[in-house]
Parts: structure tokens; sequence; C-alpha cells
């Protein structure tokens, strides 16, 4: 890792896996979202998360004395000087403010290196449930219309536990790229949908191509509703900051 990088580590939130993102200085710290101390901000729903604030710590720290693997978030293109990376990360030391699905340690990373505030966990989640919640309600009102189980069955949802998978988990196997994951993980999820609605013959592909395509729909809605809610949060900071700060 180096000087500017947007780094990440697996961490645990009881069973569930989750990635914690900070910002690397390369001089053996990082700035990250900490829980107020000497540990990482995780993932807090209904608890506190008042104390939550973004600062420097030693890399040893992110890593547990390297029992952590560190990844490295990969970007299509250049986002500009490391400086103005790095720069941005120490102007917001001291910020609290974390929220889970707004402003999370990623969210923090990501605007660090675009200017723009992002979470592929938290994108992948929300389109993934938006896609199960369309495709279960057409999977069982096409259950009542055709009264079929034989063309129409509800583990055709497996496709989306794959494309999720694959979203989520593809770093792992060299797809470093958020959005060439985001697209292998549709084409995985679109070929596996239609497998199993092979099993039904052609109209079996058919409806399971159909019901995949109207999920993706859903869940491309709610993505987008949420980058519109998470731009409108960024206009709202930046215009509280420049009334308590006009210069």
């Amino acid at each position: 890792m180096a000087f500017g990088d947007h780094i990440f580590v697996w961490r645990r939130f009881g069973v569930i896996p989750f990635q914690h993102h900070a910002i690397d200085l390369g001089d053996g710290h990082l700035i990250h979202f900490s829980n107020g101390s000497d540990g990482i901000a995780g993932p807090v729903i209904l608890g506190d998360a008042s104390e939550f604030v973004v600062a420097r710590m030693p890399l040893s720290g992110l890593t547990r004395e390297s029992k952590d693997r560190v990844f490295r978030v990969d970007y299509a293109r250049s986002h500009g000087p490391l400086e103005t990376i790095v720069d941005r990360a120490e102007s917001q030391l001291g910020r609290r403010g974390y929220h889970l699905f707004h402003d999370n340690c990623e969210h923090f990373a990501s605007w660090c290196v675009t200017g723009k505030a992002s979470s592929v966990q938290v994108s992948a989640a929300a389109e993934r449930a938006s896609s199960v919640a369309v495709k279960t309600t057409v999977v069982v009102a096409a259950r009542v219309a055709i009264r079929s189980t034989r063309l129409i069955k509800p583990w055709t949802l497996a496709a989306d536990a794959v494309q999720f998978g694959t979203e989520v988990f593809g770093h792992r196997v060299g797809l470093v790229n958020p959005s060439v994951r985001k697209h292998a993980g549709r084409a995985l999820g679109g070929m596996t949908a239609i497998g199993i609605g092979a099993l039904g013959g052609p109209v079996g592909i058919a409806v399971a191509g159909g019901t995949w395509i109207l999920g993706e729909l859903g869940g491309e809605i709610t993505t987008r509703a949420l980058a519109n809610q998470q731009s409108f949060r960024e206009r709202e900071r930046t215009t509280v900051k420049a009334a308590i700060d006009p210069t």
C-alpha cells in the first residue's frame, strides 16, 4: 500500500463479514472512521454511533498487527493528485456524524478519492434487497396466475446470491475494480437465473429471464434513489459548512 491509497480490511459483525475502509498516509498511518478510541467504527443500526470520529491511527491497528490482509480499491481512472486525497482526509479529522447507510467508513474513503461519497457495500445490499423483493413478488404472482410449480420456482432467487457474492467478494479473485465487479455479478446472476429457468423448458427460461430483468430494474431504481439522497446530504453538509466557515 502507498500514500493516498484507498484501502480496506475484512472484519466481522457477529457472523456477518464487512469491510472497513481508510486512506493510507504512506508513513505507517492511516485516516479512517474510528470508534472514538483505538478501534474501528463498525456497523451500527440501532446503537449509539455518536463517539465515532474521523481519526489518524497506525496501520498496525487496522490490521491487528498484520493478522488482517489489506486490500486496495482500484478505480477505473485517476481522480487527481494523491496529495488532494490525503488533504481531503486530513480536512475531516475530528469530524463525527457516522451513519451506516449514508456516511460510513467507505463513504468517507471514496469521497477522499473522488470527491463523491459512495459505498459499494450499501449499494450492493440495497440493490439486492430491492431486487429480491421484486422477484419474490413476481414469483408469487406468477405461481398463482399460472398455477404451476414446475415453471416458477422460488429458488430462482439463488441468482441474487451469486450476484451479491460476486459484487462484494469479487476482489478476492482479482476483480479489484468495483464497476467491473458489478458488471461481472450482473452477468453471472443473469446466467444463473436463466440456467435455473431452463429446468422448466423454454417457458421457464422466459419467465426466469423476465423475472430477473424486472428485479434488476427495481434494484437499479433503488441504487439511483440512494445516490440522489447521498448527493442531497452532501449538498446539505456543504451548505452548513459554508455557513459556519465562509472562507
